[in-house]
């Protein structure tokens, strides 16, 4: 931040004035310096700052604002919540004391309408153990440093989001320190030692030893060593002892060690080593104790039953097992990951939200602790990467290339294709269609001739030597075909398990919990599930809710020792979209599979999800409309 800018900030925390030596202190620069910036600034945008031989204070505290937001079109907060920003952000992260009087003056608000809000905002300070005080028509915050530094953590974390994870947009909230410099510092230090930290980690990490720096500077209270619960291995010490000594050196405040410390729990159990990608599972075992390593077999032993999804491959056990290993440490450690609301698996990516779920509710059992919905969305992305690995051995389409093969271009053009298109699996090249053989099983023809609509086979031209829009249609197809394909295979099996007498249209139900035991109970009149099934579905609701946007999908997570008499899926559309927890659903589809059909879950829930929403399904009043919607929908 320029320092004419930070000269700003340090003299809205003052009401009287402040003396040119300490800000000196604060900027690192010389008397004549100090001097100078004031006289750019008042030379620049007008006498906004007076002194005297006490030093200096600002005559217009709004223009000082509106300068520091970088705005000429600055506005004033207009409501209960940016007021409520403004305020949080100068009592806790400013360092202000300013008066009831001074605060209603900069949000043009009465001194009446801001103590009423004022009682609002002392409420919600409450339930995180700060407290606004009022002396001598003084405002400020108390509380436990902890408490303070978490809370400030909340309001910029949010702040980041807002700006897509940009540092620079929450730099103009430090006076004293540099977000760029704390970086460089733990990126400097981690490479040294051979660690890494994910982008999300790092920022969170420079976050909160931003945060403890600026506020040890503003605050007379310190965090006493013994605080710091988390017993931290050699190595993660010798890393946050060189955290600590550089940043004192960059800022000589009154920060401590044992504040650092602090600051570095969530970091503790996030870092990895740049060796992990070269282990091979079988040598992990000075990296995790062996009640870890039982509790990862046991995790891939029962989602290997429950979906039939294997999940045996060293890169994913090496990476899931330190994953685990520091969950479990947060956990014993009341340790939070913070809640990323960009990544919004959970909705995006159902299905792996749904076995990061029954992995959780598996951790849940043997740690005793019931793991947050931050923790179940990072599983979900260490399922992701695996999926993402196996990419490459899906199902692949059979394909013929028709074109005449001048200079070998034919030969150049099959290396090019298996090269670039993993999914793709060229039988034949052949100089016209005629020769194309009828008994392969022709999937689709990549054609340099005319395209022959009379084919039924898809065809798309290209030109000799592909060019970027000849990838971008080859990939399109087959993305496409692959996707029918894997579709119409789904439906044959699915529509199977939908059964007539397990369908209900027209309900009028408003809760959740009122469609959970109508479903249920419908289900074991009829004889498709047992009586433990009700406590197996209400079970997965304990863990986390089995709504995804507009749809429920309730099913039991497979720890409990409900087996279905018969598999089968219940289906129920409601008038009115029901309360489901956060979510408002129109449709519910209840699951109830037995061991052997399995295998389908992730096909069934697949395509239940990817069909639902649409229109025509929601609309449909009885069963046979629903299953002829269900089958040809797009």
């Amino acid at each position: 931040m320029d320092k004419r800018m930070m000269i700003l900030q340090i003299l809205l925390q003052y009401s009287d004035c402040a003396s040119n030596n300490k800000i000196q202190k604060i900027l690192k620069v010389s008397r004549r310096t100090v001097i100078n910036y004031i006289r750019e600034i008042n030379s620049e945008h007008g006498a906004i700052i007076s002194s005297s031989n006490k030093g200096y204070w600002l005559n217009d505290k709004k223009a000082a604002l509106r300068l520091l937001t970088n705005d000429a079109l600055y506005t004033i907060p207009s409501d209960y919540e940016s007021r409520k920003s403004y305020l949080l952000k100068n009592l806790l992260l400013a360092g202000r004391q300013p008066s009831v009087e001074d605060l209603a003056d900069e949000l043009c608000i009465s001194p009446i309408t801001f103590t009423n809000e004022l009682t609002h905002l002392r409420n919600e300070l409450k339930e995180h153990n700060l407290y606004i005080k009022q002396k001598k028509d003084k405002l400020y915050i108390i509380g436990d440093e902890r408490d303070r530094r978490r809370y400030i953590h909340t309001i910029l974390s949010q702040e980041l989001e807002h700006s897509q994870f940009n540092m620079d947009a929450i730099q103009k909230y430090f006076r004293i320190v540099k977000i760029s410099d704390i970086k460089e510092v733990v990126e400097t230090i981690m490479q040294i030692h051979a660690f890494i930290l994910d982008g999300f980690s790092l920022l969170n990490y420079v976050l909160h030893l931003a945060i403890c720096i600026e506020n040890s500077a503003i605050s007379t209270s310190q965090v006493d060593g013994n605080q710091v619960n988390l017993e931290y291995p050699p190595h993660i010490c010798i890393i946050i002892d060189e955290v600590y000594d550089r940043l004192k050196e960059l800022y000589p405040n009154n920060f401590t060690a044992a504040q650092i410390y602090d600051a570095s729990m969530l970091m503790a159990t996030r870092m990895i080593s740049q060796h992990l990608s070269k282990l091979a599972y079988q040598q992990i075992d000075d990296y995790v104790d062996p009640y870890t390593k039982e509790l990862l077999m046991t995790v891939i032993d029962s989602v290997h039953e429950m979906y039939g999804i294997d999940l045996k491959t060293d890169s994913f056990m090496v990476r899931f097992a330190l994953h685990l290993k520091n969950m479990i440490i947060r956990s014993d450690n009341n340790i939070s990951l913070h809640q990323n609301n960009i990544l919004t698996i959970k909705d995006e990516y159902p299905f792996l939200y749904v076995i990061a779920t029954y992995i959780a509710s598996i951790i849940n059992k043997n740690i005793g602790h019931l793991l947050p919905e931050s923790e179940i969305t990072y599983i979900a992305l260490h399922l992701g990467v695996l999926m993402e690995e196996r990419k490459a051995n899906q199902d692949k389409l059979t394909c013929a290339i028709v074109m005449y093969d001048y200079y070998n271009f034919g030969a150049a053009l099959y290396q090019n294709l298996t090269t670039q298109f993993y999914n793709l699996l060229v039988l034949d090249i052949v100089q016209n269609y005629e020769q194309i053989n009828q008994e392969d099983a022709i999937d689709l023809i990549i054609t340099t001739l005319p395209v022959k609509p009379s084919l039924e086979i898809p065809q798309i031209k290209i030109s000799m030597m592909l060019t970027p829009h000849d990838y971008k249609a080859i990939r399109s197809k087959t993305d496409e075909l692959l996707e029918t394909a894997v579709k119409t295979k789904t439906v044959r099996k699915v529509k199977h398990f939908f059964r007539s007498d397990l369908f209900f249209a027209d309900t009028t139900f408003s809760h959740y919990q009122e469609v959970l035991d109508f479903m249920c109970n419908k289900m074991q009149e009829l004889n498709y599930v047992d009586s433990t099934f009700k406590d197996a579905i209400y079970e997965h609701e304990k863990y986390v809710s089995s709504a995804y946007k507009n749809i429920a999908i309730p099913h039991p997570l497979g720890t409990s020792a409900s087996q279905p008499l018969q598999s089968s899926i219940a289906v129920l559309i409601n008038k009115q979209p029901i309360q489901w927890l956060d979510n408002k659903v129109d449709i519910v589809l209840m699951l109830s599979l037995k061991k052997e059909d399995n295998s389908l879950f992730r096909d069934i829930f697949g395509l239940i999800t990817e069909t639902i929403s649409n229109k025509k399904l929601i609309q449909c009043k009885d069963y046979e409309s629903f299953i002829r919607s269900f089958i040809t929908a797009p």
